[in-house]
């Protein structure tokens, strides 16, 4: 493993059995990234540890991943619960659709408790 402390600037999870995310699960669309076929599958926290075992990983953040567009904090609620099951320090950025009134009050409280307990001392 190496030695040096490690903080993922940009990463992506996604779990297709509990979650909605459009662009996954609605079959394959033309695009402008290409076929992503093989990528229709789950990658949860743990595949994520998995492929970064060799590296001192202790932080990251999390990008949004075009989820459930009818639940704009679902994401960073799910993104929490994993993170404080497994307590791995994760911050999480979305991209709320600025015209919804709702989130005026869940969207910004939410990114901001999420980053700060992810970035936070420890």
């Amino acid at each position: 493993m190496a030695e040096l402390p490690f903080i993922d600037p940009h990463h992506h999870l996604w779990d297709l059995e509990t979650n909605f995310y459009p662009w996954l699960t609605d079959g394959v669309k033309p695009s402008a990234f290409g076929d992503y076929e093989a990528i229709r599958k789950s990658y949860l926290l743990e595949d994520y540890l998995e492929d970064g075992k060799n590296q001192n990983l202790v932080k990251s953040v999390h990008l949004d991943v075009g989820f459930d567009p009818s639940d704009p904090v679902g994401e960073t609620r799910w993104l929490q619960e994993i993170a404080d099951k497994r307590g791995f320090r994760m911050a999480s950025s979305a991209m709320p659709t600025c015209l919804d009134p709702m989130l005026a009050s869940s969207s910004t409280a939410t990114w901001n408790i999420r980053t700060s307990a992810a970035f936070g001392s420890r």
